[in-house]
């Protein structure tokens, strides 16, 4: 078996690895958040009972739930942003390893010519 074709399987190996622990980060996410939203319903049941269903007790609960109505998009957006952020790391990572030798691309980090900056050469220069 030729050495690339190996590089080819573990290249394989570590996709689905990546894809097995992006399933299970999104089941532990679930999991988390079923539980938030259970215990949120256990504290809003356990405020009902203790406090009674005076109006002065309806209109307090309804003041807690709005004000948690607008925590939630903050949360979400934050969880989108952090998602936005991963993509874009691992879109550069990528990036780097497709265009890292290419002298035509900017991203590449070399000069037109294919060499290294002399500011990143080191000592040796």
């Amino acid at each position: 078996m030729d050495p690339h074709d190996f590089e080819i399987e573990i290249r394989k190996l570590r996709l689905r690895a990546d894809r097995f622990n992006a399933w299970m980060d999104l089941a532990g996410l679930i999991v988390i958040l079923g539980a938030a939203l259970y215990a949120l319903h256990m504290i809003l049941v356990g405020l009902g009972t203790a406090m009674g269903h005076s109006a002065a007790v309806i209109s307090a609960t309804s003041t807690l739930v709005k004000s948690l109505w607008g925590i939630i998009p903050s949360i979400a957006w934050l969880w989108e942003r952090q998602g936005k952020k991963r993509a874009i790391k691992e879109k550069a990572r990528f990036q780097q390893l497709v265009e890292g030798g290419d002298a035509y691309r900017s991203t590449s980090g070399l000069t037109e010519t294919g060499a290294t900056p002399r500011q990143d050469r080191g000592s040796h220069v």
